[in-house]
């Protein structure tokens, strides 16, 4: 889908993707993926989102305001919050970015894992095993292959 959102590209894409009822009391699953970019003065904020939501910053910089803090991410980052606390993220610059929002039963334990040690936006050296999901999550929904749920947990499990 393109986005109809002030200050997104209109080569922008994202995808939804509605969970089985097993998916849903089973598994990590995605829920959005896209890939964006976000045009200078882009602004987002909101008091939730009912998932987490990890981004790779390809080109750019965007502010971040989570949980108290405000950083600035560039590119070569990645972002990764729990969207049902408030969050924004925000650019006078622009910036693109692979990003994907999932849930599932073990989601927020496996957010609280990484965020415990890596914090909420964070450099790779190599962010290939990482960033490789993500494409393929995002792949899977622009080819329009079947969603393959049992497998959802093992290309969401990121580390």
């Amino acid at each position: 889908m393109k986005s109809c959102e002030e200050l997104v590209a209109h080569e922008s894409e994202y995808f939804i993707y509605y969970p089985s009822k097993t998916a849903q009391k089973m598994f990590l699953y995605p829920l959005y993926a896209g890939y964006f970019i976000y045009k200078s003065g882009y602004s987002l904020r909101r008091n939730s989102y009912d998932s987490f939501l990890i981004m790779y910053i390809q080109k750019g910089k965007l502010t971040l305001e989570y949980e108290g803090r405000t950083q600035d991410v560039t590119a070569g980052n990645f972002v990764f919050i729990d969207c049902y606390k408030p969050h924004a993220y925000y650019s006078d610059t622009g910036w693109e970015s692979l990003w994907c929002h999932f849930d599932g039963v073990t989601a927020r334990a496996h957010y609280e894992s990484i965020v415990s040690r890596l914090g909420n936006s964070f450099f790779m050296p190599d962010p290939y095993p990482v960033l490789s999901k993500l494409s393929a999550i995002y792949n899977t929904f622009y080819s329009g292959d079947v969603i393959k749920e049992p497998l959802c947990p093992s290309t969401l499990t990121i580390f």
